[in-house]
């Protein structure tokens, strides 16, 4: 248990990872007992953006895990909502491929959702 969630974490990076996840962690004024929110997925997007370790980079993949183990993915903009595209488990989404998976911005860490930007076009 870290931080009253689990996580698994695992790589070459991960003393780094350890390090800035804290120092997020703390910046946010975070304890223990407050569990995680973004801030695992934020040192990631930061490490990738940064090229903290070279074994680290591609899209990151983002897959939100329900309380009854239900899952679903997100299709992440990367490397940004303004200038990426669409990617779903780092795999960009080919100009005729289309999702129903929420379209998640990596900065803001807010989710869209893709059938009402269908909708739109």
């Amino acid at each position: 248990m870290w931080y009253g969630n689990k996580l698994a974490i695992a790589g070459d990076a991960l003393p780094e990872f350890k390090a800035r996840l804290y120092r997020n962690l703390r910046a946010k004024g975070k304890t223990k007992n407050d569990g995680f929110d973004y801030e695992p997925f934020e040192v990631l997007r930061d490490m990738i953006r940064l090229k903290i370790d070279p074994s680290i980079g591609g899209p990151p993949a983002i897959l939100k895990v329900y309380k009854h183990s239900n899952t679903m993915p997100y299709s992440v903009m990367w490397p940004d909502a303004a200038t990426g595209k669409a990617t779903i488990f780092g795999r960009p989404l080919l100009d005729y491929e289309t999702t129903s998976y929420l379209r998640f911005d990596p900065d803001t860490l807010k989710t869209i959702d893709e059938t009402a930007i269908r909708q739109d076009q």
